[in-house]
């Protein structure tokens, strides 16, 4: 509904600002408006799901599970407490909102190194995920 709303609002602007003719054309490229949001609304959720799960399959590798039994250890790991679920949480968004492979291993190597431990560590990835929200690519180099 709320598409809707948006889309016929930008027809009524269009007729107000370049007269009927271009609001009349507005209003009938509505279908097609609303069927690229829709397009491109799941093409970004499509990738957003997969960076987030690639970067929780990272996290679990890094933390040494190799059976599916080992991945739901790490899972547990990972929410056992509120630090632990904020730290995910925030690491997983911060991996739909990137293109940046780098940063997305850099992020799983952070949630691996938080559910092996309590306390500081935890802190510490916090941190450390903070600090590398604000990086961009060509500040980011691991490996070759």
């Amino acid at each position: 509904m709320a598409r809707e709303v948006v889309v016929a609002g930008g027809a009524g602007l269009a007729a107000s600002y370049a007269g009927p003719a271009i609001g009349a054309a507005a209003a009938g490229a509505a279908p097609a408006v609303l069927a690229g949001i829709d397009y491109i609304s799941a093409a970004i959720g499509a990738r957003r799901l997969e960076h987030a799960a690639e970067t929780l399959s990272d996290a679990a590798d890094e933390a040494g599970a190799r059976t599916a039994e080992e991945f739901v250890g790490f899972l547990r790991a990972a929410v056992t407490d509120p630090e632990h679920q904020e730290l995910l949480a925030r690491a997983l968004t911060m991996a739909q909102d990137t293109a940046m492979r780098d940063k997305r291993r850099a992020l799983g190597r952070a949630l691996a190194s938080a559910a092996t431990d309590t306390g500081t560590k935890v802190d510490d990835e916090q941190l450390f995920i903070r600090v590398l929200a604000d990086l961009w690519g060509s500040e980011i180099r691991f490996g070759p």
